[in-house]
C-alpha cells in the first residue's frame, strides 16, 4: 500500500510531519485507490483511535472532522492561527494523493468575537407515524411541529427538523448528508447562550 507525507504546523507548538498509510485497497484481489472519503476518514481514525496517543497533542487543541474527503481543523482556542499550515506536498507523495489535498491554507486572521455552534444529533428511528413537537430554545422559545412515518431513519428526522427551523431568525441550520447531526450556528458573534432543543411525542 502507498503512503502520503501530512505535515501539520499550526503555528502555535503543535508540529508533526508524518506519513499515512493505504491510500490503495484490494477489492476482488485487484488493486484500486481509495476514495477521498476513505482516506480523510482513515487519517482520522489513525489520529483518534490507532495512534490516539501519538497525536494528543494535536486533538488536545484541534477538532479534526471530515465532510466527504474535505479534513476540517476545528481550533478549541478562541484565537486566531494566522501562521497555520496543514500541507500535502505533491513532490514528496503519489500520483494517486491530488486534488484539495495538495493545497495550503492559513489560518485566518483575528476576529472580534465567536460565532456560537451548538449540535442537535438524532439517535432513533420513528416507530410508527405521527407528530413531534420540537421546540429550539435560546431564550426564545420557537415550537415546530414534525410530521414523521413509520421507518424515518434518524437522518430523514433531522433533514426534517432542519427543514421546519431553516427560518430562525438569529441561527442557521445545518445538516451534514448522510448524517443525524444538526448544527445550529450563531448569525452573529456575540455572547454564549444556553440552547436547549426538545423532542417530545405530540
Amino acid at each position: 500500500m502507498s503512503n502520503f507525507k501530512f505535515y501539520i504546523n499550526d503555528g502555535d507548538g503543535v508540529v508533526f510531519d508524518f506519513l499515512f498509510g493505504e491510500t490503495q485497497k484490494f477489492v476482488d484481489n485487484k488493486l484500486e485507490f481509495r476514495t477521498g472519503k476513505e482516506i480523510a476518514e482513515g487519517l482520522i481514525e489513525k489520529l483518534y483511535v490507532t495512534q490516539k496517543g501519538s497525536f494528543k497533542k494535536l486533538t488536545d487543541k484541534w477538532d479534526v472532522t471530515n465532510d466527504g474527503s474535505e479534513l476540517i481543523f476545528t481550533s478549541k482556542e478562541f484565537k486566531a492561527f494566522s501562521s497555520a499550515q496543514f500541507t500535502v506536498n505533491e513532490k514528496e507523495n503519489r500520483a494517486e494523493v491530488k486534488g484539495e489535498m495538495l493545497k495550503k491554507k492559513l489560518g485566518g486572521p483575528a476576529v472580534a468575537g465567536e460565532k456560537e455552534v451548538n449540535t442537535l444529533t438524532v439517535t432513533g428511528s420513528a416507530v410508527s407515524t405521527g407528530n413531534l413537537e420540537v421546540t429550539f430554545d435560546d431564550g426564545n422559545k420557537v415550537t415546530k411541529t414534525i410530521a414523521v412515518a413509520k421507518g424515518d431513519t434518524p437522518d430523514a428526522i433531522a433533514t426534517k427538523i432542519m427543514a421546519a427551523f431553516n427560518g430562525l431568525a438569529d441561527w442557521g441550520v445545518t445538516k451534514t448528508e448522510g448524517t443525524a447531526v444538526l448544527v445550529f450556528t450563531a448569525k452573529v458573534a456575540g455572547v454564549d447562550k444556553e440552547v436547549k432543543v426538545t423532542i417530545t411525542n405530540k
